[in-house]
């Protein structure tokens, strides 16, 4: 009775293609005038400068796609990536002091859209550790 029962849903699946979505970071781009960026604990002297939390809700965008032959318009969230938040983080880093933003995150939550503002149902949560250090060459560790 399992087996045919299994069998019978799979036949209302359909093809889907593989998705892959690409999360990466390349801190090398972010490796001048002497900044520190990284998503792991610094083990040498600083001064403290204060965390950071940024929450970014994409903004929502209309567009006009083919579907069935016929052109529907859409709204969706708009394509912020990774590489770009963590420019955003640092650039706010800065503003705050710091040379260095240890412990660096970011996730991704959902929320409950409002009726006044943006109805994303999801948001990025940045955060991470500001610090002054106090010496220029440093090892970061695990």
């Amino acid at each position: 009775m399992f087996a045919l029962i299994t069998l019978s849903s799979c036949a209302t699946l359909k093809h889907a293609d593989r998705i892959v979505t690409d999360y990466t970071i390349d801190y090398t781009a972010f490796n001048d005038d002497e900044f520190l960026i990284t998503p792991y604990r610094y083990t040498h002297e600083y001064n403290a400068v204060g965390d950071l939390r940024m929450v970014i809700v994409p903004a929502l965008k209309g567009n006009f796609v083919k579907q069935g032959g016929s052109d529907r318009y859409i709204i969706a969230p708009e394509n912020i990536t990774y590489q770009e938040m963590a420019g955003m983080a640092i650039a706010k880093a800065r503003r705050m002091g710091a040379d260095a933003l240890v412990d660096f995150r970011i996730t991704v939550s959902s929320r409950t859209p409002d009726r006044k503002g943006n109805r994303c149902w999801y948001e990025y949560v940045v955060t991470g550790f500001c610090i002054q250090r106090k010496a220029l060459q440093v090892k970061v560790t695990e």
